[in-house]
């Protein structure tokens, strides 16, 4: 059976959350209870989503460094589950900036078994990033977030069936903004 390529555009958000025992009023500020940073984004989710849904092994894990004593960047992952049993690659195509967060998503990704060919990294750009308030007892949220290099990324970048496949034609193309 041929590899299936599923090609997910959207966006990818660095996740700057705070958990709160309440959300604050105007000009209030509030001690919060924790912080963490997480990867997301509609269309990085939706890619990590689509490709373990259609996988039933997890992706092999790595290691912080290879056996050539570099760093990790998950590509060889990637290579690895990239199809895996069902024959299928998702590719994410997106934009990230040229800062950590973007480094972190191409790792990622690839680590995910998404194949982040994709992706292109704006020079002198943020990556996306999305503050988010979650208060503790209803879990209700609120959202600050800035377009960073998602902001910056053009039709040109995509136009083609063949650009969202990385030279092939994708099966399938889901749009996530």
């Amino acid at each position: 059976m041929s590899l299936q390529t599923i090609a997910v555009i959207g966006g990818l958000d660095a996740d700057l959350i705070m958990i709160v025992p309440r959300i604050p009023g105007r000009g209030e500020s509030v001690l919060a209870n924790g912080y963490l940073e997480a990867l997301g984004g509609k269309g990085a989710n939706a890619a990590i989503s689509t490709h373990r849904s259609c996988h039933s092994k997890p992706p092999q894990s790595s290691t912080s460094e290879t056996t050539d004593g570099k760093p990790d960047d998950g590509v060889a992952a990637a290579a690895t589950n990239a199809g895996g049993e069902g024959n299928i690659q998702v590719k994410m195509i997106g934009a990230v900036g040229d800062d950590r967060y973007g480094q972190k998503f191409i790792v990622e990704l690839n680590r995910n078994g998404v194949d982040a060919s994709g992706v292109v990294t704006m020079p002198n750009i943020r990556s996306s990033v999305c503050f988010v308030m979650v208060e503790e007892t209803t879990r209700e949220n609120r959202c600050l977030f800035t377009w960073g290099a998602t902001g910056t990324w053009r039709r040109e970048h995509f136009e083609s069936a063949e650009q969202l496949g990385g030279g092939v034609k994708p099966d399938l193309v889901v749009a996530q903004m």
